[in-house]
């Protein structure tokens, strides 16, 4: 009898955590779909398949985090935290932009270190991917407890000299992302 009641909540357990993750991916589906609408979000025919904004800087910010995102349960921060690390821009999200792989822009990093020589073939590299002028890089967004603030961190990428960066503070009003508030943002 011990045994099925143990077994009954384990299962209750794995199915719980599956559906977080589950409803977790809708909304970040949904999220980065409503931002790659906006016409001015990252007018860049490529995106990174992966985010730049590091983790471990994400996590230096824990206070940050929950205030801004008014988080009560560290819990959610931390499943949010363990998705961030591991997220991937599914190509269907960004269609008809093309997704950029790890090892396409480490090639890209590589030529960026021949421009302090006055070799500029990172140029030739942007023009041979369609990404003339730059490519983007986007986080999965980290949501709060009830999937209606978000915070997400997006670059774009387009040389030495050339691109930016902002982490931004996005709330759901009436089934509409907004932004509310630009928390950093850098130009390079």
């Amino acid at each position: 009898m011990i045994y099925r009641v143990f077994l009954t909540m384990l299962l209750f357990c794995i199915s719980c955590s599956s559906n977080d993750v589950t409803h977790d991916r809708k909304m970040t589906n949904d999220f980065i779909k409503s931002l790659l609408k906006n016409e001015d979000f990252l007018k860049v025919n490529g995106i990174l398949e992966v985010s730049l904004w590091s983790p471990d800087l994400v996590k230096e910010n824990i206070d940050f985090l929950s205030n801004s995102l008014k988080i009560r349960d560290l819990k959610h921060l931390n499943f949010q935290l363990s998705l961030l690390d591991s997220f991937r821009v599914p190509s269907i999200l960004i269609k008809p932009k093309r997704i950029i792989t790890i090892n396409e822009y480490k090639d890209f990093t590589a030529l960026l270190e021949l421009f302090h020589k006055e070799d500029y073939s990172y140029l030739d590299w942007l023009e041979k991917k369609n990404c003339k002028y730059g490519f983007g890089s986007i986080s999965k967004p980290i949501f709060n407890e009830k999937y209606d603030r978000a915070l997400i961190y997006f670059e774009k990428i387009c040389g030495p000299l050339c691109g930016g960066g902002t982490i931004a503070l996005y709330e759901l009003e009436e089934n509409e992302w907004k932004q509310k508030n630009v928390i950093d943002h850098w130009i390079q």
